[in-house]
């Protein structure tokens, strides 16, 4: 089983090295050949979307708005909609490329202590 499990691995390997879109994905901090492969795999061409926003929304990583007659919540979490596989294949490497990236440090520390735990 586990020689099976590396020559699965080099086949990914090799299909992501011979695609141009996979090999800018894995310049990314923290997306793998793997995480790149799934991403391809379950959008096909990312570039069919038109903007961010509606990747985000495919996803599902998109905010949700709760409200229910006087009430009103907002909440900063994912909506349960949107591909599962894809949100859980993008979570680990959202982690250091908030951390590390200039753009995202630099919108972080412009924002108050209290809204940081809420991203």
């Amino acid at each position: 089983m586990r020689a099976r499990l590396q020559e699965l691995e080099a086949e990914i390997q090799k299909r992501v090295d011979a695609d141009d879109l996979a090999r800018l994905f894995i310049t990314i901090p923290g997306v793998s050949t793997l995480t790149a492969a799934a991403v391809i795999a379950e959008t096909g061409n990312p570039s069919r979307f038109p903007n961010a926003a509606a990747f985000a929304s495919y996803v599902g990583v998109v905010p949700r708005i709760h409200q229910s007659g006087k009430r009103k919540f907002s909440g900063n979490g994912a909506i349960p909609l949107g591909n599962a596989r894809l949100r859980r294949a993008l979570w680990m490497p959202s982690i250091p490329t908030t951390l590390f990236s200039s753009i995202c440090s630099s919108a972080l520390s412009s924002q108050p202590i209290l809204a940081r735990s809420e991203l």
